[in-house]
């Protein structure tokens, strides 16, 4: 498989994840809605205000409170969905721009990480595109190759940067893929290479 084909076939695997993910959201956006309306409703109804006496003061302030808190929880779920769909949105007219390969010391294997405007997890918590601000999205934009490392959570971690991956993505399709020595985030020097992806125009526009 040639390098475009792999990254093609990687992206629209993504693509579709990021598409059922995101109806995931929406469904569940929904029901949470139409639960919390009814909610209300019912709350407004179980409820009954009395203040009689101490005690029944307390019961009632106490049910109230219960209840606000039931609302709360709630409310944070709904927030929680709404974040993340419009994660999705913000992804899916280009799930990602850039990729690099790592090995860790004592790993056999490489792995492979994919940079884009903020990370996305699929459903079985594997960290599919990372966030262009997280720690290790610093060796993207690393121009070196070799030993390398990054800082999480106060603690250096060593890494050999194999291979920088230059991509442009435009929903499921990859308009053009490239390994580089330099990152190179410019949308118009990456607008020319489009035009004319010869290896020596990949040079060119690095050096400048």
């Amino acid at each position: 498989m040639s390098l475009q084909e792999f990254e093609r076939a990687h992206l629209q695997s993504v693509y579709e994840k990021l598409v059922a993910e995101r109806e995931t959201s929406k469904q569940l956006i929904q029901e949470k809605t139409e639960q919390a309306a009814y909610d209300r409703k019912q709350n407004a109804q179980e409820i009954r205000l009395n203040f009689d006496n101490f005690a029944d003061s307390l019961d009632t302030y106490a049910a109230i409170e219960m209840k606000n808190r039931e609302v709360d929880q709630a409310k944070h779920s709904l927030q929680v969905l709404e974040r993340k769909l419009a994660k999705i949105d913000r992804l899916l007219p280009s799930p990602y721009f850039g990729k690099i390969e790592l090995q860790f010391p004592e790993e056999k294997a490489s792995d492979s990480f994919y940079f884009g405007i903020n990370g996305f997890t699929d459903t079985d918590r594997e960290n599919l595109i990372y966030d262009w601000r997280s720690p290790i999205a610093e060796l993207f934009y690393n121009n070196d190759f070799g030993v390398s490392s990054y800082e999480v959570n106060g603690q250096s971690m060593a890494v050999t940067i194999q291979k920088r991956r230059q991509l442009v993505t435009a929903y499921e399709k990859v308009k053009l893929v490239f390994d580089t020595t330099t990152a190179i985030d410019d949308p118009v020097l990456l607008a020319v290479l489009q035009k004319e992806a010869s290896t020596t125009m990949r040079d060119i526009t690095a050096s400048i």
